[in-house]
């Protein structure tokens, strides 16, 4: 027979409830997130007399909360982990649909691809193979280049009156009509120490143009060309092709932690790395750097990658690449921060950038030399790159020695595929 108390939430007496519901996270899940059952150790001995002092909660307002939250977790939850796994739901106090923070925005401002107007990857191959290059020195390929990045960038019927910006910044003002500006905005964050214990370790209410204006900042400030495949779908029933698109946007979670640690990292690394990335994400915080100069120190790695892997190194440049970007326009002091743009900058003279386009010169024509000797290796430049990040003025000499030779009879490469000095 449950006793009446003084239920702290309502204010009222009422029948007190004294095991609290577990299963808040999935089926199995033993955790419980309000629990004083331990009358033995010392959770309330010393303060309270009984446990109801300590928390008293009805039965009525324990099932109506810990039902709600079960529901949307399973709703829009955000899970990282298999089997106890970290928790981040958010909601409108109101019920209205809000933006998920940790969700991949690409798949929400980006319309489904036609993928009529996306290259061939099949074509382009076959394009490349039949060049002659004792007489074509990269005339075709340049040409071919630019037709193939206009296509990729075409993913999403996206045309040049319409940049990410413009479509990130229709994205928010679509939520922004449905929502009040003082709607109520609740972020939670639950995780579980034990298998009996589960806590709040990220908890946020804020006014729905405050969540709105955050976002919009992070998917801003953090924005670059991501690595993506996507299908193409076909009416023969065979086994769709897949095709390379580089779309902008900001990098999730999830493969921040990989970037950063590896393909491999492990389920509690991975919760910790998305717990220090929530007050990023929501609170505008300035980003972890030793996140940044761990992604760094991957991406510069080249060697570590396989032939048959460049495609994650691929994905892990521009998620560098997009926290580097986000990360100085963040700097703590407001006097050092720095806006890079996500195109060559050519009024850019530091020594880091100058030397990171004399790199991707020589790779650029040491790649076209390879191709005409039908040679299947890696570059100099791609071997040299991390000895190349730490010393620069060294390796360049080494980088520029190996490909002496190739200068000569590849000037009109250079002079077609960089109009300008590179």
């Amino acid at each position: 027979m449950q006793k009446k108390g003084f239920c702290f939430i309502t204010g009222q007496t009422q029948r007190l409830i004294e095991n609290h519901s577990k299963f808040i996270r999935h089926s199995s899940d033993g955790a419980k997130l309000v629990s004083s059952n331990d009358e033995n150790g010392y959770t309330y001995r010393g303060k309270f007399l009984d446990k109801t002092q300590a928390c008293g909660i009805s039965f009525e307002v324990s099932q109506k909360a810990h039902n709600a939250l079960r529901w949307l977790i399973a709703r829009q939850g955000y899970k990282s982990g298999d089997k106890d796994p970290q928790v981040y739901v958010s909601w409108a106090v109101s019920g209205k649909d809000i933006p998920e923070p940790l969700a991949d925005v690409r798949e929400e401002i980006y319309e489904e691809a036609d993928l009529s107007e996306l290259p061939d990857e099949e074509s382009s191959k076959t394009t490349e193979t039949t060049l002659d290059y004792s007489t074509d020195l990269g005339a075709a390929y340049a040409n071919n280049l630019r037709k193939n990045m206009a296509g990729y960038f075409k993913l999403a019927k996206i045309d040049a009156t319409k940049s990410y910006e413009e479509r990130l910044e229709q994205y928010i003002k679509d939520y922004e009509a449905k929502l009040d500006p003082h709607e109520q905005i609740i972020i939670m964050g639950l995780d579980s120490a034990t298998p009996g214990r589960m806590g709040i370790l990220y908890y946020r209410e804020l006014l729905s143009h405050e969540f709105l204006e955050r976002l919009k900042n992070w998917h801003s400030e953090f924005a670059w060309y991501q690595r993506h495949t996507q299908e193409i779908p076909n009416d023969t029933g065979k086994k769709p092709k897949t095709k390379v698109i580089y779309p902008i946007s900001s990098p999730i979670p999830r493969d921040i932690a990989k970037a950063a640690y590896g393909e491999n990292v492990t389920d509690n690394l991975k919760k910790k790395v998305i717990e220090r990335l929530m007050p990023c994400i929501v609170d505008g915080y300035p980003f972890p750097f030793d996140l940044v100069q761990s992604c760094v120190r991957k991406a510069t790695n080249r060697v570590a990658y396989a032939n048959d892997e460049q495609w994650l190194w691929e994905k892990n440049l521009g998620i560098t690449c997009a926290l580097f970007k986000g990360y100085w326009a963040r700097y703590p002091t407001h006097e050092k921060r720095r806006f890079y743009t996500m195109a060559l900058d050519r009024n850019y003279h530091a020594r880091d950038y100058l030397y990171g386009r004399l790199l991707a010169v020589a790779e650029r024509i040491e790649e076209i030399a390879l191709s005409a000797a039908e040679e299947n290796r890696s570059t100099n430049a791609a071997r040299l790159m991390q000895r190349f990040a730490d010393h620069p003025a060294k390796n360049v000499v080494i980088d520029l020695q190996s490909v002496r030779s190739l200068y000569a009879a590849s000037a009109s490469v250079a002079h077609e595929l960089f109009k300008q000095p590179a």
